[in-house]
């Protein structure tokens, strides 16, 4: 140490050095060098600290230069990516087909969604946030643990300005139990959040614990107060029974749909008004009394206490607007409906009883049905009746289920042929749609029969033909089929006209490609 400080300024001879480590008594010599050692030291200090500051100022300027310099860099490398080379018309494009890919439920919280669209281009971003459409399709569901979740909610509604929003809120979680929901204060305060929008609420789908409907004050104020533009709305049941949801202040709503519901639902809604619902009937027993402006109904299973049986009205009732009606399995027996406006159909030939009494509300009603759509195909003699009770069908749809042998659709299809002096069923049909089903010969011979003016010159051929000639035929997923009936399809198809849809002749090798 000695050493070192002899070769410093303020460095002391060793015999005074080690005085400062030492309790060894000093003379007046010894005590004057130490002071002139410190005052030196303390001179160097000082000036050593002028000159690190001076440096430090360097050091930062340098940085700023560095940073400065990087930036460059990224503008200029970002100036020569392949996407700034890309004509703003065909960015736009671009732009155009990834909004299609996002779907009607983009999710709020999902930075794969909307938000991207911000993050590919400054160009692209200027767009995104220009167009508050892009925001107003809003969708929440509540799974594994987020980040910035209210934020992000919040900002998204920002940006979708005053435009109306749609919005579908799903917590799939705590349906039962509050208690076991990791996130139930987050939900609660996502749910504020869109209850804040209310007058903007378009349409509104809720999918919820039913402790949401009466335990979120804000969704209970936003449900009391004027919803002036709110078009269509979706409830799940989730066992919501308790309590009251007034929507009569929603002069507007139009669409309804209640699923779930194992017992009448408890909300007051303007039905008068209403032209579209689905749902259960034992959710409202009344609707088709409540709605005499009904277009469009579609009822599910109703499944109340275990019960497999489908409902029916308690009385005879005619409603003289219900133009499209679609009745799924353990549903709606319809024998006391009569629906004189009735324009389509779809019902499940699965459900016996619910066939019967179609066919009777068909003749009660005398109405000019012209799309029937059959689901779950089984032949049966209500089926039969059915059709038969239909005449004026233009539109026929035959959707199979499971895998049915050959013969069921031969016994469904040979009364179609149109031959010989027995009248055959459906004569003005114009279309006809194949799914799932295997079909045979029955098939192929009540095509070529519907064909007949077209393929004879016959003048008698042409002249007996009574019923209107089939225009277009759609065959998808016909499993086990045989080719050569696919083939002979095809043949009708160029000699005729016909409108075949089978996803081209290749789509004919796919299909029986198992032959």
């Amino acid at each position: 140490m000695s050493n070192h400080q002899g070769n410093l300024a303020y460095g002391l001879p060793p015999d005074i050095s080690r005085l400062l480590y030492t309790n060894d008594p000093r003379v007046d010599y010894q005590v004057a060098e130490i002071k002139n050692s410190l005052s030196i030291a303390r001179t160097l200090r000082d000036e050593l600290g002028l000159q690190i500051t001076q440096m430090q100022m360097d050091v930062l300027r340098l940085q700023r230069e560095e940073l400065h310099a990087t930036r460059h860099i990224s503008r200029c490398e970002f100036a020569l990516a392949p996407i700034r080379r890309v004509p703003a018309e065909i960015l736009a494009e671009i732009f155009l087909c990834y909004v299609d890919l996002l779907g009607d439920r983009p999710e709020c919280t999902d930075l794969n969604s909307v938000w991207l669209l911000a993050r590919i281009c400054s160009y692209w971003r200027v767009v995104t946030l220009s167009r508050p459409e892009l925001w107003s399709l809003c969708s929440f569901t509540c799974s594994a643990p987020q980040k910035n979740v209210v934020p992000l909610v919040r900002t998204w509604l920002e940006n979708a300005r005053d435009r109306p929003l749609s919005i579908h809120f799903q917590c799939w979680k705590n349906r039962t139990d509050p208690s076991e929901h990791p996130d139930n204060r987050l939900c609660t305060t996502v749910m504020e959040v869109f209850a804040k929008h209310s007058a903007q609420w378009s349409e509104l789908e809720l999918d919820v614990p039913a402790r949401f409907y009466k335990d979120i004050g804000a969704l209970a104020t936003a449900f009391r107060r004027r919803i002036p533009i709110l078009k269509k709305l979706g409830m799940v049941s989730r066992g919501f029974s308790d309590g009251s949801i007034d929507l009569m202040a929603s002069p507007r709503l139009q669409e309804v749909s209640l699923s779930l519901f194992e017992r009448p639902a408890p909300v007051s809604l303007p039905w008068t008004q209403v032209t579209s619902f689905s749902g259960s009937l034992i959710a409202h027993r009344g609707i088709l009394n409540d709605a005499p402006g009904l277009l469009d109904c579609t009822f599910y299973p109703s499944k109340m206490s275990g019960s497999t049986q489908s409902l029916q009205l308690s009385e005879a009732l005619v409603h003289h607007r219900l133009r499209h009606l679609h009745l799924h399995a353990q549903s709606l027996r319809p024998e006391l409906l009569t629906l004189p406006a009735l324009h389509s159909l779809r019902v499940s030939a699965a459900d016996i009883s619910i066939l019967g009494s179609v066919d009777r509300m068909l003749q009660r009603s005398m109405a000019s049905l012209s799309a029937l759509h059959i689901d779950e195909f089984l032949a049966s003699l209500e089926l039969s009746a059915l059709l038969a009770a239909a005449p004026s069908v233009v539109h026929l749809t035959v959707c199979a289920a499971t895998k049915l042998p050959v013969s069921d659709a031969d016994r469904f299809f040979a009364p179609f042929v149109d031959e010989g002096d027995t009248p055959a069923v459906l004569p003005a049909l114009r279309t006809l749609k194949i799914q799932g089903l295997v079909f045979g010969a029955a098939l192929v011979r009540m095509v070529h029969s519907r064909l007949d003016c077209a393929l004879s010159s016959n003048y008698e051929t042409i002249s007996k033909w009574e019923g209107t000639r089939l225009e277009a035929l759609t065959i998808s997923d016909v499993r086990h089929t045989h080719i050569s009936h696919l083939l002979r399809m095809k043949d009708l198809e160029a000699k005729a006209g016909l409108k075949f849809f089978d996803e081209s002749l290749s789509g004919v090798r796919i299909l029986g490609a198992s032959h």
